[in-house]
């Protein structure tokens, strides 16, 4: 008979289970060879780790104990590892409390797995529909970073319209930065629009917001654009009086200021506003303009104008085809308006 406070020990008959954490070895079986002396054969753990099972059973009151409650906390914590989408779309929250559904529902936490989409009708996603049903299809990995990526779509407005759109750059630059994932991820896609084509369904969008969400970034990429073209909107004359150019004097110029001069005209005066790639070509346009091999100063103005089929000076400093007529334009205008 069994008292409280009674310490009961189990044994299991030999061959046992493996104890270790984790294995579902049902006997030690031996191995054959060796190599694996004293380890099992199914799960290479040692053969003490197939042991007597010990179980302590202590009887501290004869009260039956209740059923565990369900612990809400804990629920969230796993919709959190699962990818929930801290937005309206679930009932998420991230500091540990719960939407509700429906008046009068009892409080739960939801995951998102439990989110229905309806893939026939993909085309009026919205951007958190979209990244819902991104998570359901594939785990997102550990080193992507959730938060970014819906702000990046939200801003963007990848909704269900630019399902079509997505490419390996695209979401790249919403923040997915695992290739495999990205893989994975444009597989479903295009299983979804194979199985339900974009023209068997009717976008149900408001254009009037559409229309408004295209207005105001058009508003703001004009207002950068007119920003950064401040000062390549400056009068050409100011800008040669900046760079002490004068264009009677062509023929004494230096290296710098034929660079200085090719810049005006081209349009290339502000390297701030020219992307990077842009700039780096232009520094080494500058560089091997002003090398030994080139140097082009205005004394050689004469020699570029007569060289109009080979154009050698031009080329050897690297301009393109378009730039070099460009160039050849400037500097024949420039010789016959002021020819002494």
């Amino acid at each position: 008979e069994v008292g409280k406070n009674r310490l009961c020990t189990m044994a299991a008959p030999a061959p046992t289970m493996c104890n270790h954490a984790g294995c579902y070895c049902k006997a030690y079986v031996i191995p054959t060879s060796k190599w694996s002396k004293g380890k099992c054969k199914n799960c290479n753990h040692s053969q003490k780790e197939h042991g007597e099972i010990g179980a302590d059973v202590s009887f501290d009151s004869e009260k039956i104990a209740d059923a565990p409650a369900s612990n809400q906390s804990y629920s969230a914590q796993i919709d959190n590892k699962m990818g929930i989408v801290p937005s309206g779309k679930t009932n998420y929250k991230a500091a540990g409390g719960n939407k509700s559904y429906g008046g009068g529902q009892q409080n739960q936490a939801k995951s998102i797995y439990n989110i229905h989409l309806d893939e026939s009708d993909w085309i009026n996603w919205s951007a958190d529909d979209l990244l819902v049903w991104l998570q359901q299809k594939k785990k997102f990995p550990q080193e992507i970073d959730l938060k970014s990526i819906e702000h990046e779509m939200r801003t963007n407005n990848v909704n269900g319209t630019k399902i079509t759109q997505l490419t390996h750059s695209s979401m790249l630059s919403y923040g997915f930065k695992d290739y495999n994932h990205r893989s994975k991820l444009l597989d479903y896609i295009k299983q979804l629009k194979e199985q339900h084509p974009s023209a068997s369904q009717t976008p149900k969008h408001n254009n009037q917001q559409q229309n408004n969400y295209n207005v105001n970034n058009n508003n703001n990429a004009n207002k950068k654009q007119n920003d950064d073209n401040k000062e390549a909107d400056k009068d050409e004359v100011a800008l040669m009086k900046e760079a002490n150019l004068d264009e009677s004097q062509w023929r004494s110029w230096t290296t710098d200021q034929v660079w200085n001069w090719i810049k005006i005209k081209q349009g290339w005066s502000n390297m701030e506003s020219l992307e990077y790639l842009v700039v780096h070509k232009l520094n080494e346009y500058e560089e091997k303009l002003k090398s030994n091999d080139i140097n082009l100063t205005g004394a050689k103005f004469v020699e570029v104008k007569e060289d109009i089929k080979t154009q050698k000076l031009l080329k050897g400093i690297g301009f393109p085809f378009s730039a070099r007529k460009a160039v050849y334009k400037h500097i024949d205008a420039l010789i016959r308006h002021y020819p002494n």
